[in-house]
């Protein structure tokens, strides 16, 4: 039973994550048996620094182009070989800012795949998940990363990000660029 709302806490048979309860929180999604409730390893509680003076803060963006080159050490959760994924979102937004190609059998898997940002918030941050693709079941969480604006502006972000929450505590990396393309800071 879940109750109502994003973030909100449910019960299910179905309902499983492979970290601990300290690294996620629940979030329903509705998987393809109507009225049934799945829970999604979700992003770690992050305060958000306010960046610039809050008068003009809603006037505050910025452009990016993203690029998800490779993972490097990825955790084995299939037979043979993980077929791994990222999905990029901004924290506090429901949907997803972009989502990379599967790479079948890979712990190593490379991307080369760029995107773009438009009006991303300046107080805003990235998080980038690395899933494993599953045909039968529900994809499962192989770990994430957290990048700050601070990170990336005013100098671009070009590196290894650790990712966290991995299986087996597995020392896993995402190897990422983010550069500011264009930046409405009206100040």
């Amino acid at each position: 039973v879940c109750s109502e709302g994003f973030g909100a806490a449910c019960t299910s048979p179905r309902s499983q994550t492979r970290a601990t309860a300290s690294s996620f929180y629940t979030i329903p999604s509705f998987d393809t048996n109507p009225g049934k409730w799945e829970s999604k390893p979700s992003l770690p509680q992050v305060p958000q620094v306010p960046q610039v003076h809050p008068e003009v803060e809603h006037r505050s963006f910025l452009n990016l182009q993203v690029s998800i080159m490779r993972a490097m050490n990825l955790a084995n959760l299939d037979v043979g070989s993980s077929d791994p994924y990222v999905v990029c979102t901004i924290p506090g937004q429901l949907k997803e800012v972009s989502r990379t190609e599967v790479v079948m059998n890979s712990l190593n898997p490379e991307w080369n795949q760029t995107f773009h940002i438009e009006h991303y918030p300046v107080t805003g941050s990235l998080l980038f998940t690395v899933w494993d693709k599953d045909t039968f079941t529900k994809d499962d969480f192989l770990g994430q990363a957290l990048v700050l604006t601070s990170d990336f502006y005013p100098k671009a972000f070009r590196g290894n990000l650790p990712l966290t929450g991995c299986p087996d505590e597995q020392e896993a990396y995402l190897q990422v660029s983010i550069e500011v393309t264009r930046s409405g800071l009206d100040l």
